[in-house]
């Protein structure tokens, strides 16, 4: 899978989280009101050389820029680097 097609399936993902309401079981919506959950994912893919822990570090660093930059975004990993372009870095509504 490409690192295009893999932001895309995780910015799916992270439209459908933020665009579902958490309900609490047990709670009428008039105590409780639904609340709104976002997530920050990063994504990586393994290189030539590379170790699944090298992966997981990778995607696990794309995660934490994402969550430094705002939050509730996609952020891809490549080169040693986070990539930040506006087709990378999707910020939710």
């Amino acid at each position: 899978m490409t690192t295009e097609a893999t932001i895309t399936r995780a910015e799916k993902i992270r439209s459908d989280v933020a665009n579902c309401p958490f309900i609490l079981e047990g709670y009428s919506q008039a105590e409780v009101p639904p609340l709104s959950v976002t997530v920050s994912i990063g994504v990586a893919q393994i290189g030539p050389g590379q170790t699944v822990s090298d992966l997981i570090l990778a995607a696990d660093q794309a995660m934490y820029a994402a969550k430094t930059q705002g939050r509730n975004r996609v952020l891809a990993f490549s080169d040693g680097l986070v990539r930040n372009e506006t087709w990378l870095s999707r910020r939710g509504r």
